[in-house]
Formats: C-alpha cells, sequence, structure tokens
C-alpha cells in the first residue's frame, strides 16, 4: 500500500510540473527568447519542440507606426511609435511572442517599452514586451515603443513568437522569428517610398563628384535637393522627368563646404534621404 502512494504521489508531482511549465508560458514568455544578439529562443531551451525554426505554412509579421498609425521605416529619436506583431498559422490553437528593441551596432537594448501593462501585453524592464495570458488567445498584438534620443543609429526590432496546436504539452509547437531594422529619421521628415524603389549615393565621404543611383517605380517627375540635417534646402541640383526604372545621375560637390549634408531625392509623392559627409 505504501509503494502504491509513493508511486501515485511521485507521478502527482510530475504532472503538476508539466502542467505548469505549459501554463507559465501561456502567461507570457521568459526575458531574453527573442534570438538577439546575447538572447536565447524558445527552441533552442526545448520550452517549444517539434518543428524547424521559420518552418513553411506560417508568418510572423512585425511593422513600425508613427504616433498617427502610418507604418514607418525610420524612427524618430525620442518620439513615441506603435509596434504591431501579428502571427498566422493555419491548425494552431494558442500563440505568444516576445520582442525587444536593439542598437544595430552595438546590440545594446535601445528606447524603452512602457511600464504599465495593457490587457494583452507586458512588459519588463522596459526591455522586452510579451504576450498576456489573455493575449495568447490573440493573433495580432500591438504596443508602444518610444525611440531612444538622437544619434543612436539604426535599431533593429527582433521578435520571436510560438505558434502553438494546444495539446498542453511543449511539443509539436511552431517557432518563428523575425528582425525588422529601422534608420533614425535625421530630418524630422518621415520617408515615403511608395515611387523610389530604392537609392544609393557614393563616394560617401566625398570630395568633388558625387553620384547617385536610383529606381523608379513610374515615369515622374524627379527633384534632387542638397540640404541641411534640419531640412533646410543648400542648393537645388536637380529636375526633370523620368522614366520607370534605374537611373545614374553625377553632380559637382567642389564648391560645398565640408561637413555633413542630406540628399533629398523626391518622386511624385516619394521622397528620399541620403547623408552625405562632404571633405
Amino acid at each position: 500500500m505504501k509503494k502504491s502512494l509513493l508511486i501515485f504521489s511521485v507521478l502527482f508531482v510530475a504532472l503538476c510540473l508539466n502542467f505548469s511549465n505549459v501554463f507559465t508560458y501561456a502567461t507570457g514568455a521568459p526575458d531574453g527568447m527573442t534570438g538577439a544578439p546575447g538572447d536565447s529562443k524558445c527552441s533552442q531551451t526545448s520550452c517549444h519542440t517539434g518543428n524547424s525554426d521559420n518552418t513553411a505554412g506560417g508568418t510572423l509579421t512585425v511593422q513600425m507606426k508613427d504616433s498617427a498609425g502610418n507604418v514607418v521605416t525610420q524612427y524618430k529619436p525620442g518620439k513615441l511609435h506603435i509596434i504591431t506583431v501579428t502571427v498566422a498559422k493555419s491548425g494552431t490553437a494558442a500563440w505568444g511572442f516576445e520582442t525587444s528593441v536593439r542598437s544595430k551596432t552595438t546590440a545594446n537594448f535601445s528606447g524603452s517599452f512602457p511600464s504599465t501593462n495593457t490587457t494583452d501585453v507586458q512588459f519588463s524592464n522596459n526591455q522586452y514586451a510579451t504576450h498576456t495570458t489573455s493575449g495568447s488567445a490573440k493573433k495580432t498584438w500591438q504596443f508602444n515603443w518610444t525611440a531612444p534620443s538622437a544619434g543612436r543609429g539604426n535599431v533593429t526590432v527582433y521578435t520571436a513568437a510560438n505558434m502553438a496546436d494546444g495539446n498542453n504539452s511543449s511539443s509539436n509547437d511552431f517557432i518563428y522569428t523575425n528582425k525588422l531594422t529601422l534608420g533614425e529619421n535625421t530630418t524630422g521628415i518621415q520617408e515615403n517610398n511608395s515611387v523610389i524603389l530604392s537609392s544609393s549615393v557614393f563616394p560617401n565621404p566625398v570630395k568633388d563628384k558625387l553620384n547617385v543611383s536610383f529606381t523608379l517605380a513610374q515615369n515622374t517627375l524627379v527633384e534632387a535637393n542638397l540640404v541641411t540635417l534640419n531640412g533646410a534646402v543648400v542648393q537645388r541640383l536637380y529636375l526633370s522627368q523620368k522614366e520607370k526604372g534605374t537611373h545614374a545621375l553625377s553632380f559637382n560637390m567642389d564648391e560645398m563646404p565640408a561637413g555633413i549634408y542630406l540628399l533629398q531625392l523626391t518622386a511624385n509623392s516619394s521622397t528620399t534621404y541620403k547623408k552625405i559627409v562632404k571633405q
């Protein structure tokens, strides 16, 4: 009889520990599971197993928005932004995520999350955002992030998500990761790149001749200006109609004083900026 009671006690404790582990992660991911430099991932710590990372058939989408809700590719220093995380995979029944934002160059935490949790999202030390218990029934989470002060450069938003089958075990879960890199908006003017698909400048730093390459999504009027970091026009460089496709322009920088400028390239409703160092 005593032997049977001992066996039953051991089994009961084991089951309690197993279910405790499962439900703990339903309440939010532990810190350090985003896949960022220095972080781990749930698939590496065996808390969720059974499939390779980023298995075909599922998606993890991360967007950065300004305070007005517009999707952006650059952050404004010191300003409030909105991060949206969305997951999708058929056959899954519970979902969770964790996000941290790091400096692209140093991998240190950059900016900060709120100190007050929401219904679906909770925060740890202003450095990690993850789902709450009620949030594990969601497939989309939205939360605020305040950008770092000026001069910090590019940041990367690291996100890992779990899409679980709901079988109350760590097996047959699906882990997805996402890295979203954002530039620092040094002009206070948000870029809109719907028409200018890509652009580059070289050499940089430049002494005399500056070469500019860009690709257009449609036929449009193109304007190129040299502006200060505050957006004031220093020199108007180019204004002409261009066809859809890739183009190259050259500008003489001989007479420009040494310093830091921005090349402002505008095409229809699209504007992009490239920082230039004049030697």
